[in-house]
């Protein structure tokens, strides 16, 4: 049963789409319903309307701070728009901005989500940094931005996503107190440096970067799956004075070990790739080496104490080798699907887990399954329902 909240707001969409609303519906909406954001519910709802103009949503512009419009119906024109909400400090226009608009952006924005704009390119940027100054949060991924310098001068900037900029080859300054960057499946080639007070980096799929300047002793979350140039050598090299890493991905690279000075690393991801647990990570306790080949499975559970979290998915692992990790191990949470050798057997030393996913194993029976689900109540099983 629909509240009188959410009719009201159903008979107001429905006044407006058949034009018989009067010209104060929008104020007379917010007494009625009395929150901001049923207001901006209404906005996007009726921004999805096709032949939609700006004065239609006028009524009720003026009280909205955070605003969608990346689904709008293409008749809605942005200037006239966002001339009629001065009081947004959160805009999406996923695939509609173009340089053009960026000089009518609302001055009070502090988020912006402008990725998927193919008509973006650093001129707009340029345009940017003096239209919104206060900016905090940009994402401007999938676009032509072939730059990224003329963002140093936004001071606030806390986050920036600029993945799947095929067109950027290279950075060289950065705002000044940017916190989170992402730059996955970028074309990005050379990195001259990094912001000092960087905490979290995704440089995933950057498979065109060939020189990377050394990360900032900052840094606490470092993705760099499958980029080409990661290996030991450089990952001792450029991370090496990151004493504070917490999460590090290098999944499909060429990285073997990590880096004694990682000791406080908690969460390690390492699929397709040769793991060797030589050095101490008494504080890791995530895990995944799924697809992993030759890991020395006998040295892991001295390595990592403190592990409650392991994915050994599509991996040779055997019976013998699962139940002495599970017998030393703190372990609640384990995935092994596609891991052809193990039984039954193996479903002996799981009382203790929570989360068991376990597809894709042929010699695992579903009889044993349902039995191990009756048997431990508080075990989440994911695995094949039927033969």
């Amino acid at each position: 049963m629909k509240s009188l909240k959410q009719l009201a707001l159903l008979a107001f969409v429905r006044a407006v789409e058949e034009k018989k609303y009067r010209g104060d519906a929008g104020d007379y909406l917010q007494l009625a319903l009395g929150e901001t954001d049923l207001m901006r519910a209404v906005v996007a709802l009726l921004a999805r309307r096709k032949k939609l103009s700006s004065s239609t949503l006028r009524p009720f512009l003026h009280v909205v701070t955070s605003l969608d419009l990346s689904s709008a119906s293409p008749s809605l024109r942005l200037e006239p728009t966002l001339r009629l909400a001065p009081h947004l400090t959160s805009l999406a226009v996923r695939s509609r901005l173009t340089d053009a608009v960026v000089p009518h952006l609302p001055g009070t924005l502090t988020v912006l989500d402008c990725s998927c704009c193919p008509r973006l390119t650093a001129v707009g940027l340029v345009a940017l940094v003096k239209t919104c100054p206060r900016l905090v949060s940009l994402s401007c991924g999938w676009s032509h931005i072939s730059s990224l310098d003329p963002l140093a001068g936004l001071a606030d900037l806390d986050m920036l996503d600029a993945s799947r900029l095929l067109h950027l080859e290279r950075a060289s300054v950065w705002p000044t107190r940017l916190k989170r960057l992402v730059l996955g499946g970028s074309g990005l080639q050379a990195v001259d440096c990094w912001p000092e007070e960087l905490e979290l980096l995704d440089l995933s799929d950057c498979c065109a970067l060939r020189s990377c300047a050394a990360f900032p002793a900052t840094l606490r979350e470092l993705a760099a799956a499958r980029v080409s140039l990661a290996c030991d050598e450089w990952l001792e090299r450029a991370a090496g004075a990151c004493e504070r890493l917490a999460w590090l991905d290098v999944s499909g690279t060429a990285c073997r070990t990590v880096p004694w000075k990682f000791s406080r690393l908690q969460s390690l991801l390492l699929e397709r790739c040769s793991f060797d647990p030589c050095n101490d990570l008494s504080f890791l306790s995530v895990l995944s080496l799924s697809g992993c080949v030759g890991v020395d499975l006998s040295r892991l559970a001295s390595r990592t104490p403190a592990l409650t979290s392991l994915c050994l998915s599509s991996t040779s692992i055997s019976d013998s080798q699962l139940l002495a990790l599970l017998s030393t191990l703190p372990l609640l949470r384990l995935d092994v699907s596609f891991c052809q050798d193990l039984s039954d057997e193996i479903l002996s030393g799981c009382e203790r887990l929570v989360l068991l996913r376990i597809y894709g194993c042929p010699n695992v029976t579903l009889a044993a399954l349902k039995a191990q689900a009756t048997r431990c109540p508080g075990l989440r099983l994911c695995a094949p329902t039927s033969e």
